[in-house]
């Protein structure tokens, strides 16, 4: 029994990596590669930009899944619930669609419904794995982030007939809702109707929504200070700098989940000793992620980018890829934190991060332009890495003795 459930547990691992690699390794090694080359890296910046907000919205798609993951366990809820949600989403969707696209002085009514179809198909797509994590079928999960990347694929084949980066986009974010709305039960009818928890599942919702578009703002805040303080070449240009670290810490992402496995099985022997260690290590794996980043970047970037962009990005590989790993490296650790300190402590973590975040790096975009970025960025995730630590620490430093 227990061969067959780690044999089980194995399988899924490797097919949740397996979708999260396909998916990602599509749009950095072939869809963003070559809109650069067909755009230019100045429109493509403007494309990352846009790109951007919609990683920020889609927050809303994230708070609806794991609210549906938790409500599920608890009490009973219908798709409807969600529905409704979903279309007070929409409203706000075309509010920012308009917003983002009027900034750019390039409001045209057209792409303004193709950008805010995109949006709003993100956001569903965002909440429409969760039909495959609630019944632990991972190989539906593999099969929809295919999709999503096989979408991807035919929208770069037919960008030579249609022009549109948005709809190279929607094709991919269709096909996985397509697929959901087929398969699946969460986009099943009757699409409106209530259960009899209905306020207290959107409850569960909006009370997500804030830890989440903290989050997501975090992610992409770079992107979008970059397009408004330096220009929209600049955006291409730190954006393929960053690329290398971003990918190591995706890839490396399955690591928090098993982390969070982990601690939920011995939440009860973390003691200080257990977490200075493992504080240690995540010291080394940083240095060892931000070396091999910075190595990859020299190799890979110019296979994948005009060689213009890659003279531009080469100078700031190793400052950027040490923001980005050291974010990651910081969010791993407020996992582990987050078992001694409540669930309330993320949302405190992220909103001082955040404010933090602005009151450094804004002034600093301001007047020194990518450098201060670049410098500003690593120095506000390093100073997350200690300060989660030092909590950490505290907290741990406190708790009665660990006994066998």
């Amino acid at each position: 029994m227990l061969k067959n459930l780690l044999k089980k547990l194995g399988g899924d691992f490797i097919l949740s990596v397996s979708a999260v690699v396909i998916f990602n390794g599509v749009i950095q090694f072939l869809l963003n590669p070559y809109l650069t080359e067909q755009l230019g890296a100045e429109k493509f910046g403007t494309v990352i930009y846009l790109i951007s907000l919609i990683s920020v919205v889609g927050a809303f798609g994230l708070a609806a899944n794991y609210s549906r993951m938790v409500v599920t366990a608890k009490r009973e809820c219908t798709n409807g619930d969600y529905n409704r949600y979903f279309l007070i989403i929409a409203g706000i969707v075309l509010a920012v669609s308009a917003v983002g696209l009027v900034a750019l002085k390039n409001f045209e009514p057209m792409y303004f419904i193709g950008y805010a179809a995109l949006m709003f198909m993100t956001i569903l797509r965002y909440y429409g794995d969760v039909e495959y994590r609630l019944s632990c079928n991972f190989k539906g999960y593999f099969v929809f982030y295919l999709l999503i990347a096989v979408g991807y694929i035919i929208g770069i084949l037919l960008f030579r007939f249609t022009g549109s980066w948005v709809i190279t986009m929607l094709i991919g974010e269709a096909l996985a809702i397509l697929f959901v709305g087929l398969k699946g039960k969460i986009f099943k009818p009757p699409f409106l109707k209530k259960s009899a928890n209905y306020k207290e599942n959107t409850k569960s919702v909006w009370t997500l929504v804030p830890a989440n578009l903290v989050q997501t703002v975090i992610l992409n805040a770079d992107r979008i200070l970059v397009m408004f303080f330096v220009g929209s070449y600049d955006v291409t240009v730190f954006y393929v700098a960053t690329l290398v670290g971003k990918i190591v810490a995706l890839v490396t992402v399955p690591l928090e989940g098993l982390v969070i496995s982990y601690l939920n099985k011995y939440e009860d022997k973390i003691s200080y000793k257990l977490f200075l260690a493992f504080t240690g290590g995540a010291a080394a794996l940083a240095a060892l992620m931000i070396c091999a980043s910075t190595v990859a970047s020299h190799i890979f970037i110019p296979f994948m980018y005009p060689d213009e962009v890659y003279q531009a990005a080469s100078p700031y590989f190793i400052v950027a890829n040490a923001g980005q790993v050291l974010f990651f490296i910081s969010t791993v650790l407020i996992t582990f934190v987050l078992k001694i300190s409540g669930e309330n402590s993320q949302l405190v973590m992220n909103l001082i991060y955040l404010v933090t975040f602005a009151a450094v790096v804004i002034p600093c975009i301001a007047i020194w332009g990518l450098w201060g970025l670049a410098w500003s960025v690593m120095g506000v995730n390093l100073m997350r890495v200690v300060l989660v630590s030092v909590y950490g620490l505290i907290k741990l430093k406190k708790r009665p003795a660990v006994t066998d």
